[in-house]
């Protein structure tokens, strides 16, 4: 797994012949080579295999072995979806002299399911993915991974996208940015020395930073009780700002970490921080957030945490 976008397994699978006595007589070996992509504006996730460096060791024979792809349905907290339909490519090399022929040649699996078949106001589509290399009865499952479909609204495209969903996705903040480097170095100091911060609580631990203890995306537009909350976060970080108001706040915001767009903001609990820093590069920040939210297709209640680099 690499991204919500991208996937990529790399794996060397071997199996033996043997004769009727079952003595082992040959060995074939080979590195198994799957590409996932999720393209944007489709409810579709491509996967493009390759079988190469075949290594064999004794008898062989030229036997089926197609690469195809294979999918169930899903029981998420998003509700009960079918599984994915599958379309695998005509051209896939049918036997194992094939693919040793042709070191270049790919099966092509396109995963996908319409919105009609989906669950949930965001038309979530859940289903757990796989290639499956079919060498007559030796039949050997590999690439599992698992992927989401939807079409949320207030997510990017109009006709909805596809990501793969065992990957706790990321924010990346850089303190060496012009945009927004303090804020950057607000949540740097937030996560990793905590009893720095503002307001001062013994024992304070801050969420955030790590895929182990996330954040979740709060959307104000999703009911009644998520604008409440937003509201809650907006309340609780100005009680908080007020006291440490600089006598002169020209072009300064109070910032906030977690951010208020997140079930652990503010109003959570203590185990949050305040600062106030330059307006300008506050509202960058936020604008990247609210950007990432979009693009990355972070839904209402998805995980994510917050990586810092220099």
């Amino acid at each position: 797994m690499i991204s919500h976008f991208q996937y990529c397994s790399v794996k060397k699978q071997a199996f033996h012949w043997v004769d009727s006595t079952g003595k082992i007589v040959g060995t074939t070996s080979y590195v198994q080579t799957t590409a996932g992509q999720a393209p944007q504006d489709y409810r579709e996730i491509y996967y493009q295999t390759n079988l190469g460096y075949f290594d064999v060791v004794g008898y062989s024979a030229d036997l089926p072995f197609a690469v195809v792809g294979t999918t169930a349905g899903d029981s998420g907290p998003n509700g009960s979806n079918p599984p994915c339909g599958v379309i695998n490519s005509a051209n896939n090399p049918k036997t194992l002299a094939q693919w040793r022929a042709n070191g270049n040649a790919v099966a092509v699996s396109v995963f996908d399911q319409n919105k009609s078949l989906a669950v949930g106001r965001d038309f979530v589509s859940r289903c757990p993915v796989a290639t499956v290399t079919a060498p007559g009865t030796l039949d050997y499952m590999d690439a599992v991974t698992g992927i989401r479909l939807d079409s949320a609204s207030y997510l990017e495209g109009t006709v909805g996208s596809g990501i793969f969903d065992r990957v706790t996705p990321n924010l990346t903040y850089s303190t060496s940015s012009t945009a927004h480097g303090a804020v950057a170095a607000h949540i740097f100091t937030a996560l990793n020395n905590p009893g720095a911060t503002t307001p001062v609580v013994a024992g304070k631990s801050i969420p955030g930073g790590t895929a182990d203890r996330p954040l979740t995306r709060l959307y104000e537009g999703w009911d009644a009780a998520a604008a409440s909350q937003r509201q809650k976060n907006i309340t609780a970080k100005d009680n908080a700002c007020a006291p440490i108001k600089p006598a002169d706040s020209t072009g300064l915001d109070c910032d906030e970490f977690p951010f208020g767009a997140t079930r652990e903001g503010p109003a959570a609990g203590s185990n949050f921080s305040v600062k106030y820093l330059d307006s300008s590069q506050n509202r960058s920040a936020g604008g990247t957030l609210g950007t990432w939210y979009t693009k990355d297709r972070i839904l209402h209640k998805d995980k994510f945490f917050v990586k810092i680099t220099p």
